[in-house]
Formats: structure tokens, C-alpha cells, sequence
């Protein structure tokens, strides 16, 4: 540090040091430009990875919702099942294959719900749903999909 005196008019000398400036703070509190092109691709990376796992659990928590149209690939449904203690691989497959079929049948979406919680859990989380939604006198998605199935089946049969 360098001193340095001056003389002022009263007569008294003023000593002040010269205090280097900290490095200003850019960005996430990190002062980026004094950081290695090696330390700035990690730290990249890393913030990159986090913004990546935060978008994909809102995706999948949105997709455990009984009426999510996001269907699992079969890799997630077959983990969903383990999950829910089924280990023998021959009784995985079978199971994944008739909650699709069942699906199918019963007119909803194969989704994460399905595969976490089964078909009669899913079948009453749409029924509570139409019936809240009735209680409100509201349709939801659900019913006007089945309103739409139902005058397309009416509109297919033969007229006398």
C-alpha cells in the first residue's frame, strides 16, 4: 500500500491508503471473469444441469395427475411398477400390457397415475372429478371427452 500525505490548509496532514477495490460480483455472486476457461465450462455446466432437473420434475410431478395425457414410455412404466413391488420381469410385462389395454378400453390416457396407483384408483380420481365437476355445474375435460365419444357412437349407428 502506498501512503500518501497532503497538507491542508489548517495544517494538518491527511494519510490515506489506497484500498485496492474488491472484484466486483457478477451473475450468481461469482465473479466470472477471473475464473479459467476450464472452472467457467464447469460452472456453466452446473448451473445448466440443475435448470435442466428443475424442469423436469415439474414436468413429471405435472404428469402424475390422473387426467395428464403425458403417457411414460415403457422403460418409466415398467420402473413405475417396480416401484410399486412387482419384480418378476415376466409379471412387469404382463401387467404394463393390461393396464394399456384397460386404458384403452375404459377411454383414459396411460399416465404415470395409471401405472403409480393402478386402474381403480385412477378410475375413481376421474369420477370424483366429474362429480365435483357436475356439483358446480361445470363440465371438465374428462366429460366433454365423453360427450364427444358419446354423439360420435350415437351419430355412427344406423338411422330407421
Amino acid at each position: 500500500m502506498s501512503e500518501e500525505a497532503k497538507p491542508l490548509e489548517g495544517g494538518t496532514v491527511d494519510v490515506s491508503a489506497e484500498i485496492p477495490a474488491e472484484p466486483k460480483k457478477r451473475g450468481r455472486g461469482l465473479d466470472l471473469s477471473v475464473m479459467t476457461p476450464e472452472e467457467l465450462k464447469t460452472h456453466k455446466a452446473a448451473i445448466k444441469q440443475r435448470s435442466v432437473k428443475r424442469l423436469n420434475d415439474q414436468r413429471k410431478a405435472a404428469s402424475y395427475v390422473h387426467d395428464s395425457n403425458a403417457e411414460p414410455n415403457k422403460a418409466d412404466a415398467l420402473h413405475l411398477l417396480e416401484e410399486r413391488g412387482i419384480t418378476n420381469p415376466h409379471v412387469l410385462d404382463t401387467v404394463y400390457k393390461l393396464l394399456t389395454r384397460a386404458a384403452e378400453e375404459n377411454e383414459i390416457s396411460a399416465n404415470r397415475f395409471l401405472f403409480a396407483n393402478g386402474l381403480l384408483k385412477t378410475l375413481e380420481s376421474r369420477d370424483a372429478t366429474l362429480d365435483w365437476a357436475s356439483k358446480l355445474g361445470r363440465r371438465s375435460q374428462l366429460s366433454v371427452k365423453s360427450v364427444e365419444n358419446q354423439s360420435k357412437k350415437k351419430s355412427q349407428l344406423p338411422r330407421k
